[in-house]
């Protein structure tokens, strides 16, 4: 569905957010070995970067590809004059978030606009609060992805009071919301949780074996995590060689993955394949397994078959080692740029679609090259918009 993505990651900003403690996806804690592992996939993708660099001149672009950044920023350059977007996230600190927060405040600012990020460090209150503040700066559009599906709903029906455009970003409100959102953008969380439970039956089918399933479940009070969950096990259900045996609850903590892997490895020995319902956690799984002396690359008799969700910087790295067998992307950027799109045409008069749901893509050692955890990070402000039909912009270039 996306064509092209962009570049490799650079080190610098990974590095930054490491030294200030941040974690590597998701909002939580990061394992023991987790700065450990996010210097090691900076440091693959320089050497990537470089690669392709030396390949191509100027710098090959990957899946969901940038219109030549100048040109396409200048075309845009009044498209958003005078206009205030408010971008609420839910953290800062994940790879997730920095992509898709510095993303989108870039095409923003390229048309003209101005975009204030605020981040209410995952806690449900201080983002109600911030929403809420919000309302003093009378912005044009308020972007927001919920922390609390349920408690944040008087806050954003204060937004809808005001006049203010609402526009749900990965993550919507729950199931009958007395809200009105102008358009709600999200990965089909389900289809990310069914991608990984085909590639696990295939390499189970392939290999004759089954697949003796244990899952790293995120936090199970969102609807996120039960989407994935309920994505990967309706499709196991359908087949005879692929068994769930156990599910632990992380909460999307590498620490607690690491102990829900030591655990469920423990108790059930016969297990061969591991399903991380998020990159923030697979630092986790990758140390368990390394404690347990079950961590082997692809084709060493001791391989446990990981899939994973997300394709983030570290995901990435862990696939290009062989570690990881198959992610089912959970694309930043292209969050960004429909939210981009979506608000441009809204400001200028176009009608928009109240949902935009797109299916994930599988990668692999094949393809993880062109995941968006290998983009420039660096260069965000110049990357352009992007080349993709997930959503294509009404609004004429000017």
């Amino acid at each position: 569905m996306v064509k092209k993505m962009m570049k490799k990651v650079v080190a610098a900003m990974m590095a930054a957010v490491l030294a200030l403690g941040c974690l590597a996806g998701c909002g939580a804690k990061e394992a023991q070995t987790s700065s450990a592992s996010a210097v090691e996939a900076s440091e693959k993708s320089v050497e990537v970067q470089e690669e392709s660099a030396a390949e191509s001149g100027a710098g090959s672009s990957a899946e969901g590809e940038t219109e030549s950044g100048a040109d396409s920023l200048a075309d845009s350059a009044s498209l958003l004059d005078g206009h205030l977007v408010v971008y609420i996230a839910n953290e800062a600190a994940s790879d997730w978030q920095i992509i898709s927060t510095e993303y989108l405040k870039a095409l923003v600012e390229s048309a003209g606009g101005s975009c204030q990020i605020m981040n209410p460090e995952n806690d449900a209150s201080k983002q109600a609060q911030m929403v809420e503040d919000a309302l003093v700066l009378k912005p044009s559009a308020l972007v927001i992805k919920p922390i609390d599906q349920a408690a944040i709903i008087p806050a954003l029906q204060k937004v809808n009071e005001a006049g203010i455009p609402v526009i749900t970003l990965d993550t919507g409100l729950i199931e009958n919301a007395e809200v009105d959102v102008a358009c709600a953008i999200q990965t089909d969380q389900t289809s990310l949780g069914e991608t990984a439970a085909k590639y696990v039956e295939k390499a189970a089918s392939e290999g004759g074996y089954t697949a003796n399933v244990i899952t790293v479940l995120g936090d199970m009070s969102s609807n996120i995590a039960q989407l994935r969950q309920s994505g990967f096990n309706d499709y196991a259900a359908t087949t005879d060689n692929v068994k769930v045996l156990a599910e632990t609850e992380s909460k999307w903590d590498p620490s607690a993955a690491y102990t829900a892997v030591m655990d469920m490895m423990t108790a059930n020995p016969d297990a061969n394949t591991i399903f991380c319902c998020a990159d923030c956690m697979m630092s986790g799984v990758i140390q368990a397994l390394g404690e347990l002396d079950r961590l082997a690359p692809a084709g060493d008799e001791k391989h446990v078959t990981i899939v994973g969700i997300d394709a983030d910087p570290n995901g990435c790295a862990y696939v290009e080692d062989g570690y990881v067998d198959q992610e089912s992307e959970h694309n930043a950027a292209l969050h960004s740029d429909i939210a981009y799109k979506v608000i441009v045409d809204m400001v200028n008069g176009y009608d928009i679609p109240e949902t935009i749901f797109f299916d994930t893509t599988a990668r692999n050692i094949d393809n993880i090259k062109e995941a968006w955890g290998n983009m420039d990070v660096k260069n965000v402000a110049n990357w352009g918009v992007m080349e993709q039909d997930a959503y294509v912009m009404q609004t004429p270039a000017q």
